[in-house]
């Protein structure tokens, strides 16, 4: 397994990058802020990203994530009860932040799969 961290934008939010050694595939958790690094990081590892997943939708967990979807191509998960946070964001205006929209196709995680 390779996981690479990284510490990312005006809240240091953790961003994590977690590959297959045997097939070079990952995914990205939390694309906080700071796409060029996170794609760099990416490349470092040698990794093709087919998933990004965020733990939920706050601004300091998706800064990144519209330009990580465009360069990576990779799908977009999300729990379902968190999915509309991805949308309504009172903190960014309250802290005079701008985040581009989120993709519009986002597949959702659930709990208790088994």
């Amino acid at each position: 397994m390779i996981v690479g961290k990284l510490e990312l934008g005006p809240f240091a939010t953790n961003c994590y990058i977690v590959g297959s050694e045997s097939n070079r595939e990952g995914m990205i958790i939390d694309p906080a802020d700071k796409a060029k690094e996170i794609l760099k990081r990416v490349e470092d590892l040698q990794l093709d990203i087919k998933l990004i997943a965020l733990t939920h939708g706050h601004i300091d967990h998706i800064g990144a994530l519209k330009k990580i979807k465009e360069a990576t191509g990779a799908e977009v998960a999300i729990h379902a009860d968190d999915a509309g946070s991805l949308r309504k964001q009172p903190l960014t205006i309250m802290l005079g932040l701008f985040y581009p929209i989120p993709p519009p196709r986002i597949d959702y995680l659930r709990t208790g799969i088994a």
